[in-house]
């Protein structure tokens, strides 16, 4: 379902700007979920998605995503966060490509 809804959200484009927002609510809620395997999903998910929200020009949605990521990595592996802090933040020009 998820390789599914990612291509066909890629398919659309920028077709898909006025959907961001239900679609990053989805996600967020995902992330919350008691369930790993859901977490994962909306990982997974947030990174196909990357390249739509850049292309709609909404950043701030996307690095969101991306803080509550971390967050959710830092409880799962609580060593981490302080590795990785010196190496930059989450910038969505990383993650995209131009």
């Amino acid at each position: 379902v998820r390789d599914g809804f990612s291509t066909f959200i890629n398919a659309l484009g920028t077709c898909v700007k006025p959907c961001l927002t239900q679609i990053v609510s989805s996600v967020l809620w995902q992330f919350n979920n008691k369930s790993a395997k859901v977490r994962q999903q909306a990982a997974d998910l947030t990174t196909r998605l990357a390249v739509v929200f850049k292309q709609c020009g909404e950043v701030q949605p996307i690095s969101t995503l991306g803080l509550v990521l971390f967050e959710q990595l830092g409880e799962e592996y609580p060593d981490t966060p302080d590795e990785s802090a010196g190496q930059g933040s989450f910038a969505p020009n990383d993650t995209c490509p131009p």
